[in-house]
């Protein structure tokens, strides 16, 4: 399923919940015997000695019940025909590919271990010369592919890639080289300056230019050697496919485009939250990522170099309250370099200046309170799962706030819970204005990023609950539904109860489950 996926990650929104999944049905056809797998509404048929073998997964029957039928015997194209089919669709995605429910090929291996399978039909006599020949054909998903391919690690290697942005705007992208002369580095001893590097993402014009590197060879060689993996190329974060074009010619009014900034966890590069940026992106927004140095595995620099993170050998007390306030200076930075008089960017003109927002993960959730304390600029902020530092004064903070996180790390009022929650706890009471706090069933830490996406694409097991695409999916929405209800003015149904589109996300009150 992952190889399948992998082929068609360029033309197919593989993050969908709704789409695309597949029905699968696999003949394994050995020696002398023929195995079988069905997942989903597929039937496979084998003739034996003992007559017609039928494999077939009922599942999605049984779990759909009578709607099926309803549907069958209305009025193709009625409003009732419609609402019916509705009404089918909707009991099917929520009950689709979880335990109780039933299962569907989609872009992540899991379903493979539910699928319904028999072993070793014998191979009817005489009929050898059928079976006979070196690539076996076997239907994956309606896709054909061969038997004999064998692993897609072992073979043409791992395909890593980001999902396709969910916005109608065309992605453009750009690096900024900043220097801060007004202040030291926090980190490099001797240092008199402050240099950051700051990716953007927004609108653009149609454009068949280069796509963008998710990061330089560089980067990836010590990013996977720091993170202790043995299983990849030294390069094979840098071969990542985004979407964003290179210094697409940016679109849209002037002083008509929201901005967001974007402050990654310690020791991540700002492209671990390019798929967040991108999607933010083709809705209309421009994004700025930056990398913290020094705060960043690595971080590479037009003239060669390539920082480490320096701050890691920080002592451990302080050493959090240290990066909040170097990111908050950051942040303030950036700011003025892409709103004041002089920009840096020559599209600085789109942006809207009254209309800005903060996320952050991480560390760098935690430096999103922190920089709104500081900057009046920034209008609303999201924290995900980040523990906070900064405090929040005893008048508090008024302007709109989200919290979203994982249940192990934030879930509130729970016996022996975590500091960590106990942050939000007392952050929450400070927070005067719209505030929401989400958790997100089945995730890690690093399912807020694309990490998580691009380990479930190697093959490698993270521990996470959730599949990569669907944690993307999930934060994406809901980052987006923030900053468009708080900059755009636009309500989202989205933030005001549970959906059904997204049934791993739960609604917290705080303060009467603190109290129980």
């Amino acid at each position: 399923m992952a190889a399948v996926a992998a082929l068609h990650s360029d033309t197919c929104g593989l993050s969908d919940p709704g789409t695309p999944c597949a029905a699968v049905g696999i003949l394994r056809i050995g020696a002398d015997t023929i195995d079988t797998l069905a997942l989903s509404d597929v039937t496979l048929m084998v003739e034996t000695e003992q007559g017609a073998q039928i494999t077939c997964d009922l599942r999605i029957e049984e779990i759909s019940g009578t709607e099926p039928a309803a549907v069958e015997g209305m009025l193709f194209g009625t409003h009732e025909h419609k609402a019916a089919i509705s009404a089918l669709v909707e009991n099917q995605t929520q009950t689709r590919n979880r335990p109780d429910g039933w299962w569907v090929g989609r872009s992540v291996p899991r379903p493979a271990t539910e699928a319904v399978f028999t072993c070793e039909f014998r191979r009817p006599e005489g009929r050898a010369s059928r079976w006979r020949g070196g690539g076996r054909p076997v239907m994956i998903g309606g896709m054909g592919t061969s038997a004999d391919a064998g692993d897609a690690s072992a073979g043409q290697g791992h395909t890593l890639s980001l999902p396709e942005p969910t916005g109608p705007c065309p992605v453009g992208t750009t690096s900024l080289w900043l220097t801060d002369a007004s202040r030291p580095d926090p980190w490099a001893a001797g240092v008199n300056t402050r240099e950051l590097m700051v990716s953007l993402w927004y609108p653009a014009a149609p454009s068949d230019g280069r796509r963008a590197w998710y990061m330089t060879p560089a980067e990836s060689e010590i990013l996977i050697a720091s993170a202790r993996i043995t299983g990849l190329p030294p390069d094979a974060l840098s071969t990542v496919r985004a979407n964003a074009v290179v210094d697409a010619t940016p679109a849209g009014r002037q002083r008509s485009l929201p901005l967001v900034l974007l402050s990654p966890g310690f020791t991540n590069p700002r492209s671990t939250l390019t798929a967040l940026a991108e999607d933010l992106a083709s809705h209309g927004y421009v994004v700025a990522g930056i990398d913290h140095t020094y705060e960043s595995d690595a971080t590479a620099f037009p003239d060669g170099r390539v920082t480490t993170c320096l701050a890691r050998q920080a002592p451990r007390p302080g050493r959090n309250e240290k990066v909040v306030a170097g990111r908050t200076a950051d942040v303030c930075f950036v700011l003025g370099e892409l709103t004041g008089a002089h920009p840096a960017w020559p599209g600085a003109g789109l942006i809207d200046t009254s209309r800005i927002a903060m996320a952050g993960h991480s560390i760098g959730g935690a430096a999103t309170i922190s920089a709104m304390l500081a900057d009046w600029r920034i209008r609303a902020g999201v924290d995900m799962d980040g523990a906070t530092r900064a405090r929040i004064p005893a008048e508090g903070l008024s302007r709109p706030f989200l919290f979203m996180g994982t249940q192990a790390s934030y879930t509130p009022g729970t016996p022996g819970r975590k500091s960590s929650v106990i942050t939000w706890e007392r952050d929450w009471k400070l927070l005067t204005g719209w505030k929401r706090w989400v958790l997100v069933e089945g995730a890690i830490h690093a399912s807020f990023t694309d990490l998580v996406l691009l380990a479930d694409q190697a093959g490698i097991y993270v521990g996470a609950g959730l599949s990569g695409a669907r944690s993307l999916d999930i934060s994406s929405a809901y980052v987006r539904a923030f900053v468009d209800q708080h900059l755009r003015e636009t309500p989202q149904a989205l933030l005001d109860r549970p959906s059904p589109r997204y049934p791993e996300v739960t609604f917290c009150s705080p303060e009467a489950e603190t109290r129980a």
